[in-house]
């Protein structure tokens, strides 16, 4: 009974094999594959891929290869990966050299290529030692001392030497020993019966994993490669027959997972079930590859190696692709029952796919165009429309719907209300169609894209352009809204409870009952995306496809499970799904999928990820967990990656910047970098987590802290070099405080020299104003007046006289009088020369505008005077002698013009030079001037302007403003 059992299932799933292939994604060249000789791959406990290829070592993170070598290297390629105690990563080559990587490194360990002759060397480790087997060698090498030695000298080994259940075993000639009788006592002999072997035969041993079994091949390796298989279980070790172990080539990996064992062989990949000493085959897959090597890593990815075509990764075996409908480009997919499904495609053709057998059917091709609708009743109706025509398949038999006012192409939805009637939605109404009376009734004049109807409430619901309606029995129409707003739908269903579901344009997932809204879901409680597109009732749950994935929601307990790219979805353009017992069938662009509704969704978690780079100013620096940067850093970037396949399609990252921001940042989707500009000194400390988009589970956070210093203006020792600076300007300050008041000190002591010439300057002015002429001139005009007893005259001109020596003599006493002081001496100097002259002489004293009472030089207008009279007026022989002073201020001077009619400047030069007599010395009054100019940095002194007639000069005489 029971091989009977074994021998249907056997059938069964043949068959189903057959149809069916596993949803893979083939790594190649365009990939950045280096290679397409691959002997072997692992996983390590960081999530990186390792592959043993003809090319060399190299390591995957996911996105990127690296090549790891050595400089004592024999040759390229190498072979056999394994782990030691300290998950170090180990390999061979044909050479006899063993290496392992260490810090990111491949170290050399030893070569035995005397021992090994060419041939690779099969290897395991136990306790601090490995142990390596060949033909004629057997070793055991001490991991930390590198010393060897042999296990045995007077018998051939085969490659044979294999670790189980921390044991060491091999195989000599025809038997199994083991370490712990220093492989002196055979524990299992192999029973080769009448099995010749033309040279030494070729021994794998493969661990059946949780089985606790182990699968021996033995393959004459010189003429046909014959194989031989055993099985050692229950310490116990029996020759398998063809019938029980039926493999027609050798095996060159095995990986196990429960009683499931997956074999590589250059055939491709078999897939077991071992049950009680028992091998069934499930599945025959990659037919035409050889298969080296067979993982799963941490994602729950299963890793293919090939001989000559690269890597195949395949993230979900429970989800598969029907191989005969990968080159239809799938319009319209419809259950028929449990065993079978139709679906048409975008040239018109349709089908009928058994999910058992297998089995594709064509259906006579009624036309060429798109089908847009696949509706069915039961396995004997089912109605189909494409771009032009719409017909019935009953019982097989088709026929064209006609005989209505309306064609039935280019449909949008059937619901079936009973055998009979059904609603139908297209592109312009929706109808109410009675199939057997051959009669329709227009429910809505509009463009349809839904329908849907309860059976259990008898309402039907019709998604229109403009919202969503529902009618009861009497077609009346009445519009649900959803936040006042109209629902836009394109798929309804139901779930058991009678809660009808609506996908939308923009709202996510809508829940109804008795005409109104009493659930939402969107991005906010998990769905992927707002923008849903088909929706399918399955008991409590609910099947949601997106364009960001397929999605199963429980709807008692609101939780979502995913399936997308990660988890093996090869197209995300899904065009309609069919809900089965334990099956769910996808239809896409790229054919027809299967999953498995229980085991298809992989258990979501986070891995680690790590900082692959961080950059200052753009340049790498050592990563670090804390950093303290110089004042003037503008850039900072943290690179960071996460291992494995596709590991970045189901989360996100997010990052903050403490004490600059509390807020979480998203980082842009398919960026893995982070980049800060222009942080200002302080303490920072920078958070990156990764969070799922799944749920709300996130990872632990990787946390660098970054201290930038303050400028160098802000630190204590700039800050006391300032102090000490201020310190040091305060006291120059003192110091030349006290130079500056010392120099003050000697500038008034100048001052006062400078005064001092001035008095010695006025006392030659005033020495040069009593000149001797002036003097004698006046004297003997006195005596003229004597001897012409005209003794009123000669008082009155003695008694003036008198009065200007006078003033001479008290203003002498002073360096400065007032203007008025001034003009009333001008004039009485005037006035005396007056009486000299007699009648001819006149003069005007003119004062333009006010000018004010200040204090001016004493003693220098009058010299000008004197020397208009004697010089210019004296020599004149003929006319009135005329003699005018302009007063007038400009700025801050006393501008004084005088100008007189006499000989001018040029005769009276000549005068002077013939008579050889004293003149008027300007030397004095130049010296007065250029004195007063140095004092009052006053742009002060005198000039001569050319006249026509006579003499004029300019006298520009500073102010001081005293009281």
């Amino acid at each position: 009974m029971k091989s009977y059992f074994l021998v249907i299932y056997f059938c069964v799933v043949a068959n189903l094999a057959f149809a069916q292939h596993l949803v893979y994604y083939h790594l190649t060249e365009k990939d950045g594959l280096p290679d397409i000789e691959f002997y072997d791959i692992v996983e390590d406990k960081d999530g990186f891929i390792w592959l043993a290829a003809d090319k060399g070592l190299y390591r995957y993170d996911g996105k990127t290869f690296k090549n790891y070598t050595h400089p004592q290297k024999k040759g390229l390629s190498v072979f056999n990966l394994q782990f030691d105690d300290k998950d170090r990563l180990w390999c061979n080559n044909i050479s006899g050299q063993f290496f392992y990587v260490e810090n990111d490194s491949l170290k050399f360990f030893t070569d035995v290529n005397n021992e090994n002759r060419g041939q690779l060397l099969n290897y395991t480790f136990n306790k601090n030692h490995i142990y390596i087997s060949g033909y004629k060698v057997a070793l055991e090498v001490n991991l930390s001392k590198k010393t060897r030695h042999s296990i045995r000298e007077d018998s051939r080994y085969y490659k044979s030497i294999f670790s189980h259940n921390d044991s060491i075993f091999c195989v000599l000639e025809s038997n199994i020993y083991r370490k712990t009788d220093n492989f002196k006592r055979p524990i299992d002999a192999l029973v080769y019966d009448s099995i010749k072997f033309y040279g030494l035969p070729d021994v794998k041993i493969k661990s059946l994993g949780e089985t606790n079994a182990i699968l021996l091949q033995i393959t004459d390796n010189i003429k046909e490669k014959h194989n031989h298989f055993f099985l050692r279980e229950n310490y116990k070790t029996r020759k398998l027959s063809p019938q029980e172990f039926d493999l027609d080539t050798y095996i060159d990996d095995a990986y196990t997972e429960g009683n499931i064992v997956w074999l590589g062989t250059p055939k491709g990949l078999y897939q077991y079930q071992y049950i009680q000493g028992n091998f069934i085959r499930l599945n025959h897959y990659f037919k035409n590859n050889h298969i080296t090597s067979v993982i799963k890593d941490k994602d729950d990815n299963y890793w293919l190696t090939t001989l000559k075509n690269g890597v195949f990764v395949i993230p979900n075996i429970n989800l598969k692709q029907f191989q005969n409908t990968s080159g239809f480009n799938i319009s319209a997919l419809e259950k028929i029952d449990e065993k079978s499904f139709m679906f048409g495609t975008s040239k018109g053709k349709l089908f009928t796919q058994n999910i058992t057998t297998g089995q594709l059917t064509p259906i006579k091709q009624q036309s060429h165009k798109d089908v847009t609708l696949i509706a069915s009743f039961n396995t004997e109706l089912q109605i189909v429309s494409h771009e032009d025509v719409g017909y019935v398949i009953e019982k097989g038999n088709i026929k064209e719907l006609k005989g209505w006012d309306h064609k039935f192409n280019t449909g949008k939805d059937i619901s079936f209300i009973d055998r009979d009637n059904f609603v139908y939605g297209a592109f312009n109404n929706s109808l109410y169609v009675n199939l057997k009376d051959k009669t329709s009734k227009p429910i809505g004049h509009k463009r349809s894209y839904t329908t849907h109807y309860n059976d259990n409430t008898n309402a039907i619901y019709i998604g229109y352009v403009d919202g969503l309606e529902y009618y009861n029995k009497d077609f009346k129409p009445h519009q649900i809204t959803f936040n006042n707003t109209p629902i836009f739908a394109l798929d309804i269903t139901n779930t058991q409870d009678d809660i009808v579901w609506v996908s939308t344009f923009s709202d996510g997932i809508i829940g109804i009952e008795n005409g109104k809204v009493i659930k939402n879901y969107t991005t906010a409680n998990g769905l992927l995306s707002n923008q849903t597109k088909i929706v399918k009732g399955d008991g409590q749950f609910l099947w949601i496809v997106s364009d960001k994935g397929i999605q199963r929601l429980n709807t008692q307990t609101e939780a979502f499970e995913n399936i997308g790219k990660k988890e093996g979805l090869a197209s995300l353009n899904i065009s309609d799904i069919a809900v089965f017992n334990t099956l769910v069938v996808l239809a896409t662009n790229k054919g027809i999928y299967q999953l498995n509704k229980e085991k298809s969704f992989k258990q979501s978690t986070l891995s680690n990820f790590y900082f692959t780079e961080i950059l200052v100013e753009d340049q790498p620096i050592a990563i670090e967990d804390s950093y303290t940067l110089a004042s003037d850093v503008n850039k900072i970037q943290f690179k960071f990656h996460t291992n494995g396949f596709l590991a970045d399609e189901s989360v996100t990252y997010r990052y903050r910047l403490l004490d600059a921001s509390e807020t979480w940042n998203l980082v842009p989707e398919g960026t893995n970098q982070v980049v800060f500009n222009s942080l200002s000194s302080g303490n920072y400390t920078f958070e990156l987590q990764k969070v799922s988009k799944y749920s709300s589970e996130v990872s632990s956070i990787q946390t660098v802290k970054i201290t930038i210093r303050k400028p160098f203006y802000k630190r204590w020792w700039f800050i006391m070099c300032v102090i000490a600076m201020i310190c040091l300007m305060l006291l120059a300050y003192i110091k030349r405080r006290d130079t500056i008041i010392a120099n003050n000190q000697k500038a008034l002591l100048e001052k006062e020299r400078l005064q001092k010439q001035m008095v010695a300057s006025k006392l030659k002015s005033l020495q040069s104003q009593l000149n001797p002429h002036f003097v004698f001139n006046s004297m003997n005009s006195i005596q003229n007046l004597v001897l012409k007893n005209d003794t009123k005259a000669a008082y009155t001109y003695l008694s003036k006289f008198a009065a200007l020596m006078r003033d001479n003599l008290q203003m002498s006493e002073k360096s400065f009088v007032y203007f008025e002081e001034e003009l009333a001496h001008i004039k009485k100097y005037l006035e005396l020369e007056k009486l000299r002259f007699i009648d001819n002489f006149n003069y005007q004293i003119v004062i333009n505008g006010t000018i004010p009472n200040h204090k001016i030089p004493s003693t220098i207008i009058q010299p000008f005077l004197e020397n208009a009279v004697k010089h210019g007026l004296l020599h004149k022989k003929e006319g009135d002698k005329i003699l005018k002073v302009t007063f007038f201020q400009e700025h801050n001077t006393l501008q004084c013009v005088i100008e007189d009619n006499g000989v001018g400047m040029a005769r009276a030069k000549a005068i002077h030079s013939l008579n050889n007599t004293p003149s008027f010395s300007t030397k004095a009054i130049k010296e007065k001037l250029e004195l007063l100019k140095r004092y009052y940095n006053t742009d002060i002194g005198f000039y001569y302007e050319t006249v026509a007639v006579g003499t004029k000069v300019v006298l520009k005489i500073p102010f001081i403003y005293a009281s």
